[in-house]
């Protein structure tokens, strides 16, 4: 399991005294002296012309410390997301290369600003999906929100899309984690997204064991959603009831009749009968 709060193969970085627009951006460094501006103020038109062949644009990856050119320069394109996304593809096949997180989620603030969400989702799935557990490096969110710092705020929407993209892999227990961590600076998924991820946790688990501990996790996601007032809709609702019913534990079903009244959310006929019945 990807533990969102422990674990990613991150190298430990050395947060690096940057100067100008980059001095708040922290990168994995190794050994070597990154470019600097004068070196680096070309790049970005070279690569708005396509220009791969470029020996400047080769050069970047002649040091240890390429991707924290790689970072400046992907924050230099932000105004043009289409470079950033073909020279961010273009610098992972480059020999010797390998993307770092910081890398990945610099791309993914410069591709959600210029709102290509698509590409900046394949990204975040990637970034999740090239992980594995590794005690005492970073997290996906705590790199993702640091390195939102070069912007002066938080792009609150790429959280969102984090969670999106751990409850569409099935990571359920990843993607809570992700809520209670993005909970802990005051940002939170959407309705859409929290919905989506308790029907997951009441829709999968097999055998009782299973069931019940995804239920209890449902259950603790929906108290959690509702006590920071997003409040989940009717359909997400009867889906818990029906599942709480199947299972015969009916306290749980009139709990959650009697909260969905209090919110002024009627329970369907069905479940207000299938509840008598027990």
């Amino acid at each position: 399991m990807l533990v969102l709060s422990r674990g990613l193969p991150v190298r430990r970085c050395h947060y690096l005294p940057l100067r100008g627009s980059y001095r708040n951006l922290p990168f994995s460094a190794h050994s070597g002296e990154s470019l600097g501006a004068s070196d680096l103020s070309p790049i970005p038109r070279l690569i708005a012309k396509r220009r791969w062949d470029d020996p400047r644009l080769a050069a970047i990856f002649s040091s240890a410390s390429a991707p924290i050119s790689v970072c400046r320069i992907l924050w230099e394109l932000q105004e043009d997301p289409r470079s950033a996304f073909h020279f961010f593809i273009w610098a992972g096949k480059q020999s010797g290369f390998c993307h770092t997180v910081e890398t990945r989620c610099v791309a993914v603030h410069v591709l959600f600003r210029g709102r290509w969400y698509s590409e900046a989702q394949k990204v975040l799935k990637d970034i999740v999906l090239s992980t594995r557990v590794s005690d005492g490096s970073e997290s996906i969110v705590d790199v993702l929100r640091t390195t939102a710092r070069g912007y002066g705020t938080l792009g609150y929407g790429v959280f969102d899309a984090l969670f999106g993209v751990l409850t569409d892999l099935g990571m359920l227990d990843e993607a809570s984690d992700c809520f209670y961590r993005m909970r802990a600076f005051r940002v939170l998924p959407k309705l859409r997204s929290c919905n989506n991820l308790l029907r997951r946790l009441v829709r999968t688990g097999r055998g009782e064991l299973s069931k019940s501990g995804q239920m209890e996790e449902a259950r603790n996601t929906l108290a959690e959603m509702i006590n920071n007032n997003i409040i989940p809709d009717e359909a997400v609702y009867n889906c818990l009831i029906s599942k709480y019913h199947r299972m015969g534990n009916m306290d749980e079903v009139r709990s959650l009749q009697i909260d969905m009244r209090r919110r002024g959310i009627i329970p369907s006929t069905m479940d207000d009968t299938a509840s008598d019945k027990i």
